[in-house]
């Protein structure tokens, strides 16, 4: 990033510094115009390339806190298979009611799975973060799966979106941007917290979710148990996100993948060796799901 260096104005601020320009509203959360903002990352002229996933396979991966369901379950690569021939085929739109079904069968088929693992991993209790607009779908799956469980599991409901911001005389930076439809104080009443997402590219959306969640929790933070879970994650971004919370304080970190990715693209999309999509704009792709609702649960339970 390169900004005027006027008036002590660092040439690379850091986050700290960043934050500090940045004024709170009274709930204490970062604002600008009206829409609240979990923490910044990176300047937007950044490339979002990973070259550290070069020559990086899944038999080479050895992060005990991560494991991929497609080992235990080989059927998930093939559902996300046809989730990724749908995302590249041109002929597909995500307008197109029966184009969103070929993409959300399987996917769900894969949540599903996913689901009734974490349900096992987790146990009775826990507090589920899957952020709206991508997450909207995989909480529907969620709910499918615990409806006639006697578990204590809440749904948190908020919404995170990648938004560039202009921060003044930090110039433009890429941001959380955050609307919270339910109380942040009822984090506090789990232990287990877990972590949904539709997919895992950068980290920006799970580390924004972290840091609102050590915000309310404080040094609390450190008794609990995280589970991350997601369709397909980006190894190097994974395998970073739960090194750093770990390097926090919080002893207990999994995270569980249905595949790996080895590639980012400049727009901090998971791509192919190939050039193709692995699964494209999830958000877009999932959107009017529910206008197929009925059709699905034929489908899938």
């Amino acid at each position: 990033m390169t900004v005027e260096n006027n008036k002590g104005v660092k040439q690379n601020p850091t986050e700290k510094e960043l934050l500090g320009y940045i004024p709170r509203n009274s709930r204490g959360i970062y604002e600008i115009n009206g829409t609240e903002f979990a923490r910044f990352f990176i300047p937007i002229d950044d490339s979002w390339r990973d070259p550290i996933n070069q020559g990086t396979r899944e038999r080479q991966f050895s992060n005990p806190n991560i494991n991929f369901l497609s080992q235990s379950k080989p059927e998930v690569i093939k559902y996300m298979n046809m989730v990724k021939q749908v995302a590249n085929d041109q002929n597909k739109n995500p307008e197109n009611l029966r184009d969103v079904f070929e993409y959300c069968e399987p996917l769900g088929k894969v949540y599903k799975l996913l689901a009734q693992e974490a349900l096992e991993k987790v146990g009775d209790s826990a507090i589920v973060y899957a952020p709206d607009n991508g997450g909207k779908y995989v909480k529907w799956i969620l709910e499918q799966v615990l409806k006639d469980k006697k578990v204590n599991w809440q749904l948190f409901q908020y919404r995170m979106s990648r938004q560039q911001v202009d921060c003044g005389p930090y110039g433009k930076r890429l941001g959380v941007g955050t609307i919270f439809y339910d109380y942040l104080v009822m984090m506090r009443s789990f232990r287990n917290q877990v972590l949904f997402d539709d997919c895992i590219a950068t980290n920006v959306s799970l580390e924004g979710t972290y840091q609102i969640i050590e915000d309310e929790l404080g040094e609390g933070i450190h008794n609990c148990n995280f589970n991350i879970f997601t369709s397909v994650a980006n190894v190097s971004t994974l395998d970073g996100l739960a090194s750093d919370i770990s390097r926090r304080g919080v002893k207990n970190i999994h995270a569980t993948s249905g595949i790996p990715n080895y590639r980012l693209n400049e727009h901090g999309y998971l791509m192919e060796e190939n050039g193709d999509y692995t699964v494209s704009d999830m958000g877009l792709w999932t959107k009017d799901f529910m206008e197929i609702s009925e059709q699905l649960k034929k489908a899938l339970f």
